[in-house]
């Protein structure tokens, strides 16, 4: 019953874990979502071993431990080193990691790079929160013209790059059209 209670995307890899526990004594540790009263989902860490109950049956002791908080903070950390903390789109960082993956994955591919002509003049003539805004706006247009599949980033600067996988000629134009 227990494990309608964990979620679905984690259920497989606990029944794999518990399968390794062969013998009275072995220990396990995992990290999995459990389900609450009001439905919603939060983050446990189980540490348990396999034992005897009385009657003779395999049973589990386990102590289930909230990390919620601490699982919400590392995954709020590790998005904000891969994305711009202006922007909001992938930074070098972020987009290196997509770029590796696509490499791994083979294919064909399009990498172009973007730079804001002038951009400059914006902030010496309207002021830095106006470029911030400009960059930002330009950033949106740029992820919103293209896949979400694509990688979409921020160089530094004024300047972006965007890596297009399987994507003909015909789709490269009119995404590029509508910025």
């Amino acid at each position: 019953q227990i494990i309608h209670s964990i979620h679905p995307d984690d259920r497989a890899r606990v029944e794999q874990e518990m399968k390794k526990l062969r013998h009275v004594g072995d220990p396990y540790e995992i990290e999995y979502r459990m389900k609450r009263r009001d439905g919603s989902y939060f983050w446990v860490r189980d540490i348990g071993r396999r034992t005897v109950a009385s009657d003779g049956r395999d049973a589990i002791i386990s102590v289930l431990v909230d990390i919620d908080q601490q699982v919400r903070i590392k995954n709020d950390l590790e998005y904000e080193v891969i994305r711009d903390a202006l922007t909001g789109i992938y930074n070098r960082k972020g987009a290196q990691g997509c770029i590796d993956k696509a490499m791994k994955r083979g294919g064909e591919y399009l990498f172009f790079m973007i730079d804001l002509d002038n951009f400059k003049r914006i902030n010496d003539v309207y002021g830095h929160e106006q470029g911030d805004l400009v960059l930002c706006t330009f950033a949106q247009q740029l992820a919103s013209a293209f896949r979400r599949s694509d990688t979409v980033f921020r160089m530094g600067g004024d300047e972006f790059a965007v890596l297009l996988e399987n994507m003909t000629a015909v789709q490269v134009r009119k995404a590029l059209s509508e910025l």
